[in-house]
């Protein structure tokens, strides 16, 4: 298989093409390529197209939640907590499965911090925590790194070369103040 890289420049006011050259040389492993294997020029081919793969992108659950209060440690973990394969594909003619895991979380709790872990976090824990120092609204998420690797006809897992992040969605908290109260009886 093989393929040309076209660049094309173009204005950006008007839109129009103003030149386009073609990469020379630029080529894509495959079976036109003496000597690359199927699986070599598969690794290929899921490398490139790592990034794009659908996994899990990672929810945030805060606890407690949707409510927390400053100066109180809050709770967060997210459901981006293991591996798991991704539907078979054909690539080339052969059975491709594609297994992604999580290998860092980057947390943005929504007022201006953010923390990186080696954890997904852990409900009733508070293995991932943050301090909030001001009440009002805030929106939590996550940034997962993706590591993968992947089997071609059922063969030995390989390593997917380069990674891929996700963003998950942000998920609302209400920080508020607890006031004390002085109760007689």
């Amino acid at each position: 298989m093989r393929y040309w890289v076209w660049v094309v420049t173009v204005d950006r006011v008007t839109g129009r093409e103003l030149r386009a050259v073609q990469r020379p040389g630029t080529t894509c492993v495959g079976s036109a390529v003496a000597g690359v294997s199927p699986v070599a020029a598969i690794g290929a081919l899921v490398a490139a197209e790592f990034q794009r793969l659908r996994v899990n992108v990672g929810r945030v659950t805060a606890e407690p939640g949707p409510r927390t209060l400053v100066n109180f440690e809050t709770g967060f973990f997210t459901d981006a907590s293991g591996p798991y394969a991704l539907p078979a594909v054909t690539i080339l003619g052969h059975r491709v499965v594609v297994t992604a895991r999580p290998t860092g979380w980057e947390w943005f709790f929504g007022d201006g911090t953010r923390l990186r872990t080696s954890s997904p976090g852990k409900r009733g824990t508070v293995q991932v925590g943050h301090t909030y120092r001001d009440t009002g609204r805030v929106a939590s998420y996550v940034v997962v790194t993706w590591a993968g690797t992947f089997t071609v006809d059922g063969g030995r897992p390989r390593a997917v070369v380069g990674t891929a992040r996700t963003t998950g969605p942000r998920t609302a908290l209400q920080v508020r103040q607890a006031r004390a109260e002085l109760v007689s009886r």
